[in-house]
């Protein structure tokens, strides 16, 4: 193998085959009009342009030596492919200087524009542009589909220069300002252009739908489109149920699975019920390709692009949209207008008092109409009281009278009225009870303990059951039962409903700090479907709206909705919990579609949330096998050779190259992720050109367009 000193050997070059065809002179004889037909021009000339324009800024940026140490390199590589002319080969080997080189570019270009006017042909020369676009390397920059205006201006702008900067410079003078003014040149031309089509867009949109509708449908997209219909209207209705699918949303679902259908893809029943259950809220969230169809490989992959700037900013963007669709839903379902449980205790708690009071008004009142023969209140058995009070407070057993009841249990006040009643200090009539009842009900609901209010309420059940012991009229009879009647349906109701127990009662649990928390989240099924009936739907629907606040406050952390992020994993907790869930659902049984919706909240979340199992990780890691190969091929004796003899702006220069191609893909990959479609992989991409391309046409081509403009000038 040569040394590097004899690879940079200054010998005495020879004549290079090139140079024989070029001449040595300037002004070479023209070539006649045959030598420049279409393709010549095109291929010939223009792609041969995007190849000698990366070449010649390579020259100027690289020491002679290196760039010939290079030149023998790829020499030796070009003569060892098979029939591949030797003479061919010295040539690519040849040694030259920068002046050189310009000088040859020059002397090409004179050479080739003599041979044009010769033809006739003069003015534009459209084929070598087209041969110029015809590049791929060209195209690494990413397209502006999609973008807003500012952004495809800037788009096209960066198209356009990068097109630029791949055409030679064909003109004798600073090297460096000539580059310059060539990229600033296209870039402006580009710009202009991909923002002129931009904002042409949607004319060009619009006259391309209308004249679809007037052309109208194949017989065979009659059938897709019917076939579109099927699918999408079956699992939707199983996935959403009676729930109403928005019909912009549902017609581009539709579609999606018509397109699918004529690419040859099976649609995903799973990712079109995923996307009809987001669609179907009553703020309908757009889901990721990762979120519906719960591949780990992708949730990984969008988690990770989703931190980069730039390439990763759309998905950053709808996971936040996401984030924040969320708690709207649960404002829409009752938490915007939700009372906290303090101030929705404090109004069941009052409801239940101005029932009770009603309850006890009548009741006096029926007990005001019981009067004897003279006219005054009619007398009760104090004999007929003792017993039964003797029987409620040795709870049905009066053999423990006198050792343990709930009477050691009475106040002193209570304790001597019930003592002067049994001697018969104190006789009873119906004022007597009347007036008894309602002193003993506030010392009731000041008792110290549960035990206290126990033996005070079984002494007030024992007046009202106490029976008359006088002589009166039919009316005051009818009177006295109607009050012992609705007497009995008051402490039947009370004995029923623990919430309105404590109430009557002023137990701590009645507290508005304690009540929602011991009666609505604590309480069991059976006494929530009896608080419903008695605080009527106006209230039902307010603590409705509470429980959804409490939900939206777990599922936030307490944190403000501009603040909080959204977990499941807290919300979720809150609704299949053994405990919370049912009674969660017996409040919400008059509401059911509410409640759906609230569980449909759940499920979304955790589709957009919560991190998919392992079990479908793609096994076959072809992408990885890849980089395998290609780090491997770099890392060997002979990829690090050739990297040594490359000067660090040329690896630099690749690495740019290689990261701009990797944008590109990505950038695509992004795209694909949030229009993730109806199918578990992207639809295979088709080659025919789109309206929106065109922007990007113009713009690279306009950079040409121009740049060669500049070079004939």
């Amino acid at each position: 193998m040569a040394s590097l000193d004899e690879l940079l050997a200054d010998d005495e070059p020879q004549k290079a085959p090139l140079d024989d065809i070029l001449g040595d002179e300037p002004d070479a004889a023209p070539k006649p009009e045959e030598s420049v037909s279409w393709w010549q021009r095109a291929f010939g000339q223009g792609l041969k342009d995007t190849l000698t324009g990366p070449g010649q800024l390579m020259q100027h940026l690289s020491p002679d030596a290196a760039m010939n140490v290079a030149r023998k390199s790829m020499g030796s590589i070009v003569g060892s492919i098979p029939g591949m002319s030797e003479r061919v080969a010295e040539d690519v080997a040849r040694p030259r200087t920068t002046e050189e080189f310009d000088e040859m570019v020059r002397r090409d270009e004179r050479a080739y524009q003599a041979a044009r006017k010769e033809a006739g042909r003069e003015g534009m020369d459209w084929w070598r542009t087209a041969g110029a676009l015809a590049n791929p390397v060209g195209w690494l920059t990413p397209a502006s589909k999609g973008l807003k205006l500012v952004e495809a201006i800037k788009a096209g702008a960066k198209a356009g220069a990068f097109q630029a900067l791949l055409q030679p410079v064909n003109t004798e003078g600073n090297f460096i300002w000539d580059k310059s003014m060539q990229a600033a040149l296209g870039g402006a031309t580009g710009g202009s252009l991909s923002g002129a089509v931009k904002l042409l867009e949607p004319a060009m949109q619009y006259a391309t739908s209308t004249t679809r509708k007037v052309l109208g449908p194949t017989a065979s997209d009659k059938a897709v489109d019917a076939a579109a219909e099927d699918i999408t209207d079956n699992i939707t209705r199983v996935a959403v149920g009676d729930a109403q699918i928005n019909p912009d949303v549902y017609s581009a679902i539709k579609q999606e699975v018509a397109d699918a259908l004529k690419a040859g893809v099976s649609p995903s029943a799973e990712v079109i019920a995923r996307r009809a259950d987001a669609a179907a809220l009553p703020v309908p969230v757009h889901l990721t390709r990762a979120q519906l169809t719960r591949d780990p490989m992708q949730w990984a992959w969008e988690h990770r692009v989703s931190g980069q700037r730039g390439v990763g900013e759309p998905l950053a963007d709808l996971l936040s949209a996401q984030n924040r669709a969320l708690i709207a839903n649960l404002n829409e379902l009752g938490a915007a207008a939700a009372p906290s449980p303090f101030d929705a205790s404090q109004r069941v708690i009052s409801h239940i008092q101005n029932l009770d009071d009603q309850l006890r008004n009548q009741i006096n009142e029926a007990y005001s109409k019981v009067r004897n023969s003279a006219g005054r209140s009619a007398s009760v058995s104090n004999q007929g009281f003792l017993e039964g009070a003797r029987n409620r407070l040795t709870q049905g057993k009066p053999e423990l009278a006198g050792l343990t009841s709930l009477a050691d249990y009475l106040p002193e006040t209570i304790r001597r009225q019930y003592n002067d009643i049994a001697s018969g200090k104190l006789p009873l009539t119906v004022d007597t009870i009347q007036f008894l009842d309602r002193a003993w009900g506030g010392l009731q609901r000041g008792a110290k303990d549960d035990t206290e209010r126990a033996a005070i309420g079984a002494l007030r059940k024992a007046l009202n059951d106490a029976p008359i012991d006088d002589a009166i009229g039919k009316e005051s009879m009818d009177a006295y039962k109607a009050a012992r009647q609705m007497a009995a349906q008051r402490f039947q109701l009370i004995d029923q409903n623990p919430a309105y127990k404590a109430v009557v009662e002023g137990t701590k649990q009645a507290e508005p700090d304690k009540f929602f928390q011991t009666f609505i989240e604590g309480a069991p099924v059976s006494q929530i479907k009896a608080l419903k009936q008695l605080i009527g739907p106006e209230n039902v629907a307010m603590l409705q709206n509470t429980t959804v606040g409490q939900l939206k406050r777990a599922a936030l952390n307490k944190a403000s909705d501009e603040a909080g992020k959204f977990s499941q994993a807290a919300y979720n907790r809150i609704l299949q919990d053994p405990v919370r869930g049912p009674r969660i659902r017996e409040l919400f049984a008059d509401n059911p579609k509410t409640l759906d919706q609230l569980y449909r909240v759940g499920r979304v979340a955790e589709n957009l949330i919560s991190i998919p199992a392992a079990s479908r990780v793609n096994t076959s890691n072809t992408a990885g096998e890849i980089a395998n190969i290609v780090r491997d091929v770099a890392a060997s004796e002979t990829g690090q050779a050739l990297t040594s003899m490359l000067p660090n702006w040329v690896t630099g220069a690749g690495r740019i190259i290689g990261k701009a191609g990797e944008e590109v893909r990505q950038a695509q990959a992004v795209r694909d992720a949030v229009n993730p479609g109806v199918t578990a992989a992207p639809l295979p991409k088709t080659r025919q050109p789109s309206m929106r391309r065109l922007s990007d046409l113009l713009s690279r081509g306009g950079a040409a367009t121009a740049t060669a403009d500049q070079r004939e000038e």
